[in-house]
């Protein structure tokens, strides 16, 4: 963005930017090796060429996508709020007259010859739980608040507030598939999670924090660490939790996460 090199919508990167990409990569890859970051010299081997092709698999992901929408990027880690960022917190305002500060760091934001906002969130992990997420339901159980909040943000920041944006997770790995799970933030999206935010500030506010596990069942992942450290099962915990469920004071809370939504 600062050489002012990036291409223009539709066309790909210049084999000389994916050559300095390279150039980057194994440059980061020599300096964790010299500080013995990269794990076991055995598997180090393997993974470098992993996360070599990840970033050319990449590349071909972006041009793809950026193709899709006619977008270029406008801003990359835009944080706001944060310590030593330029930019304060964004004030969003819920319906009730609240308003609430948010602070965090966009990963990009792209736009549209229309002006269309687009908030990209990278992640390098697996899409299966995002999977839920849809236009009909973009906060599942309550969660992935982070596309509406950051598109608001990311219209607050760029002084477009009335701006039309969408948000994108890229999931930007062969293990995520070198997918997108997302949706266009419209009003009524951006109205029904901010009811969604109001109700989580409320359960804050009185103090319901319910230890709330995972149905049982088999998984290869241990979902809470703290929660569950000898990784045999919270069954026990679950039972507590099921009979917790039926108090009245958590009504709304059991409305909006599902009584066994992990």
């Amino acid at each position: 963005l600062h050489s002012g090199t990036i291409p223009e919508p539709g066309t790909a990167w210049s084999e000389t930017a994916v050559g300095h990409l390279r150039e980057l990569a194994e440059q980061e890859a020599s300096r964790l090796q010299q500080r013995g970051l990269v794990g076991r010299r055995v598997y180090w081997g393997r993974d470098h060429q992993v996360l070599l092709r990840d970033l050319e698999d990449f590349v071909d992901f972006d041009n793809t996508q950026r193709s899709a929408f006619s977008s270029r990027p406008i801003a990359t880690e835009l944080p706001f709020g944060m310590p030593g960022s330029p930019t304060p917190t964004v004030e969003i305002p819920l319906a009730d007259g609240r308003t609430l500060s948010v602070r965090g760091a966009i990963d990009r934001v792209d736009e549209t010859p229309d002006g269309t906002v687009i908030v990209i969130d990278y992640k390098t992990g697996s899409a299966r739980s995002y999977k839920d997420i849809s236009e009909d339901d973009p906060t599942p159980g309550g969660t992935h608040l982070q596309l509406v909040l950051y598109s608001l943000a990311a219209r607050q920041i760029l002084h477009r507030p009335d701006a039309s944006s969408r948000g994108l997770y890229w999931f930007v790995t062969a293990k995520g598939g070198f997918s997108t799970v997302g949706y266009p933030v419209t009003p009524e999206i951006e109205a029904a999670t901010l009811d969604t935010v109001g109700r989580i500030v409320d359960g804050i506010a009185a103090g319901h924090f319910p230890a709330h596990p995972a149905a049982p069942g088999y998984r290869t992942w241990v979902d809470c660490p703290y929660c569950e450290p000898d990784a045999l099962g919270l069954s026990h915990q679950h039972a507590d939790w099921q009979r917790l469920a039926l108090h009245p004071e958590l009504a709304d809370y059991v409305d909006l996460c599902g009584g066994d939504h992990a």
